[in-house]
């Protein structure tokens, strides 16, 4: 059977390279890190044929940058998990990898884009559900003598972890309300640890 699959390595540009962040092991990197890897390989992966070279170029890529998911969901071939460009995106991805991530992966065999992502996501990102961060979100108080902007920051902290986690495991129907409403309740613990603050004042 003829491999119809319209991309190979001279498709991806050093230009699409360059835009995946470097992932050295910071949990708010991450989710930049793997939706720009994702792309990548959704766009040039060839499913339909596991054994094309661009597969394992994406998985360098991948590798080099540790950040890439956009490459994933650009190029990756999901009809033919042998096409090499499936390959060549996760070297992309670990190419993209830095200090103690580039460490972790290296010194694993992970061949697919999705191993190395929950790899990552298990190393990085605050394993406490949802729920455990909305908790700790909405009980948040000043603390005695600090400012409203460290409150402030101390809350932002928090509702980014809960965002983060919100975007990992969450379909995209959801996510837009969810944004919103765990937005909205950061700013109500805002206003409402102020106001206790003032009282107490």
């Amino acid at each position: 059977m003829t491999n119809t699959h319209p991309y190979t390595r001279s498709s991806i540009s050093q230009a699409e390279i360059s835009t995946i962040p470097t992932f050295s092991g910071d949990g708010n990197v991450l989710p930049l890190f793997v939706d720009a890897c994702t792309d990548l390989v959704t766009t040039y992966a060839d499913r339909t044929n596991p054994n094309n070279p661009i597969n394992a170029y994406l998985v360098k890529i991948i590798k080099s940058r540790l950040g890439g998911a956009d490459l994933v969901t650009t190029y990756a071939d999901r009809t033919n998990p042998n096409n090499p460009i499936n390959a060549y995106l996760v070297k992309i991805i670990k190419s993209r990898l830095g200090g103690e991530a580039q460490a972790l992966i290296g010194s694993r065999k992970l061949k697919t884009w999705t191993d190395i992502k929950q790899l990552l996501q298990t190393t990085y990102l605050d394993q406490r559900s949802e729920d455990c961060l909305l908790n700790d979100l909405m009980s948040k108080q000043p603390k005695k003598g600090e400012n409203p902007y460290t409150f402030g920051q101390r809350i932002k902290d928090i509702l980014n972890l809960l965002l983060t986690k919100m975007q990992m495991d969450t379909g995209e129907e959801l996510i837009p309300n969810k944004n919103t409403l765990y937005k909205n309740a950061a700013l109500q613990t805002y206003k409402r640890g102020l106001m206790r603050h003032g009282k107490k004042n």
